[in-house]
């Protein structure tokens, strides 16, 4: 990618971190309309960059809540697809930054980029609410109610890239034993791949959780 194109991508990712950490906040039910600008932003965006948008709408206790999913047109009606998703709701009281303004700012301008793109199988690209506290853990996170509706909808996902965190680096990170054992780098400059056992087509699963380093780019770890 040439420089040019790197600037033009810098500013647009700058953009929607900005427009849902600085100008909205806080994404949380707690703040009802925080979540419904969060999810016009979104929308919008992906409306102007010529996808497909459809809302799943489900009921939170006393409000109404949406995950929004995307569609090129060479995708369009699809019933068997693979999943790229992001969520777009934040932790109270933080506004989100990299957790996780940075990843549906990744995941609006890739569904752009793809938008004229030759794809090989279809893509959906699904901005999930409520993955955080309060609802985090139960039913009423959007990434649950989005796949009780392929079940009952008899959708097959084929496999899906979940965008989290990617906003964030480091010169030193300071791990717990745990993540430290495996070998994970200690500079925060690398992008992490995690599959899990059951999921044979991901990258990375033969690897136990093994780091290498390609060049001057990120280093990227697998973990099976």
């Amino acid at each position: 990618m040439a420089n040019r194109e790197l600037d033009i991508l810098r500013d647009a990712l700058r953009e929607h971190v900005n427009a849902l950490a600085v100008d909205i906040g806080p994404r949380t039910p707690s703040i009802p309309d925080s979540l419904v600008r969060a999810a016009n932003y979104i929308h919008s965006v992906f409306e102007d960059a010529g996808l497909t948008v459809s809302e799943q709408d489900y009921d939170y206790y006393d409000q109404r809540v949406t995950n929004l999913l995307a569609t090129v047109p060479a995708s369009a009606g699809a019933s068997a697809y693979y999943v790229v998703g992001a969520h777009y709701d934040t932790v109270p009281s933080t506004p989100g930054a990299d957790d996780n303004a940075s990843a549906v700012a990744v995941l609006l301008e890739l569904a752009g980029r793809l938008r004229q793109a030759r794809l090989k199988a279809p893509v959906l690209f699904v901005a999930f609410t409520l993955e955080e506290p309060p609802a985090h853990l139960t039913g009423h996170q959007g990434s649950r109610i989005f796949v009780r509706n392929c079940e009952n909808n008899g959708d097959r996902v084929l496999g899906a890239i979940i965008l989290e965190t990617v906003g964030y680096t480091a010169p030193r990170q300071h791990y717990p034993f745990l993540p430290r054992w495996p070998g994970y780098p200690g500079r925060g400059n690398f992008i992490c791949i995690c599959a899990g056992r059951h999921s044979p087509s991901c990258p990375g699963r033969d690897r136990s959780a093994a780091a290498r380093r390609t060049g001057r780019g990120p280093a990227w770890c697998g973990a099976s």
